[in-house]
């Protein structure tokens, strides 16, 4: 069955370093653009597969989402891009956690504008993995991760009505 699940892409982690201190400050804001800009690309990846509902990429994980993508960049180098990759569903069963891994060319730099993204590779492979993932669910399975994501919604809405009546007596 075809899961057109709607996917949550946390920004993902960058290393950190034990000498945080002593890198510069230029390095540390090229990883933290990375940590944002390389779930955006997955997205766009995802959208154009077709094989998905929504697919949103939000700062911080969602515990109502149907299936929630976290990563961490391992290395990006420009010619070398590394990322570790965990995807679960609102169930809590784990459908993916591995590493990805795409090499560039330096000629890939002088490429057009209308040309593939650098890794594409790699956004192409995630998307194929996690297509095959959800074509291999049965009827039972998308239901039931609807069912327990609706569920997480609909108490996180409760929880937030709860607290605004509490506060205002």
């Amino acid at each position: 069955m075809l899961f057109r699940s709607d996917v949550s892409l946390v920004v993902f982690d960058h290393p950190g370093t034990e000498e945080a201190d002593k890198t510069p400050e230029t390095a540390q804001r090229i990883r933290e653009a990375e940590a944002r800009y390389i779930p955006f690309v997955l997205r766009s990846f995802l959208e154009q597969s077709d094989q998905w509902g929504a697919v949103r990429v939000l700062p911080d994980p969602d515990p109502t989402a149907e299936l929630l993508l976290t990563g961490t960049v391992v290395e990006a180098t420009g010619l070398h891009l590394e990322v570790q990759l965990s995807v679960r569903d609102a169930t809590g069963r784990i459908w993916l956690d591995q590493n990805y891994t795409a090499s560039s060319e330096a000629s890939d730099f002088t490429r057009s504008s209308g040309a593939a993204p650098l890794f594409a590779s790699l956004y192409r492979q995630i998307s194929a993995d996690l297509g095959a993932l959800g074509t291999a669910l049965t009827d039972a399975d998308v239901d039931q991760v609807r069912q327990v994501s609706w569920l997480r919604y609909a108490n996180a809405l409760a929880d937030r009505k709860s607290t605004r009546l509490n506060s205002s007596h």
